[in-house]
């Protein structure tokens, strides 16, 4: 325990501007942007039914059980995980490659060009969202059992 705890820092100070961080940090977002889209169409159902007694997006995200909100949060099909972690490589490099403890890459970005990303992934999250609803009366896709965690 000792020896992990010496350790520690150092491994904390080499993931704080590290490539891998970042890809991770823009999964997250990515995932987020899918989920907020997600949460637009079912409240857009809410309000056809219901008509006027319909609940604000934060009532619906404030009252949605946990159970809902990871399905909600969680990409539907196996093709759309596919495509957000080939993005992610694209832009990043493959996870395997950006983890190596002895060597973390580090990332330098300004505020500007961190912000950008971030814009940019959760607009990509809401794209995949939109995407795959379009795209599922045409294709067959590989939807995820309801409670699975697992992506691609």
């Amino acid at each position: 325990d000792a020896e992990v705890q010496s350790k520690a820092p150092a491994v904390s100070d080499a993931l704080d501007n590290s490539i891998l961080l970042a890809r991770h940090n823009f999964l997250s977002t990515v995932r987020f942007g899918y989920f907020l889209r997600r949460c637009q169409q079912r409240l857009r159902l809410e309000r056809m039914l219901r008509g006027s007694e319909a609940r604000s997006l934060e009532q619906l995200l404030a009252e949605v059980p946990a159970g809902d909100a990871v399905e909600l949060a969680r990409i539907a099909t196996r093709e759309a995980s596919l495509a957000v972690e080939y993005r992610a490589t694209c832009v990043f490099g493959d996870f395997l490659e950006l983890f190596d403890p002895r060597n973390m890459r580090q990332l330098e970005l300004t505020a500007d060009d961190a912000s950008c990303l971030t814009i940019e992934a959760a607009a990509f999250g809401a794209a995949v969202y939109e995407a795959e609803e379009a795209a599922a009366s045409k294709y067959k896709f590989h939807y995820m059992d309801y409670g699975s965690r697992n992506q691609a």
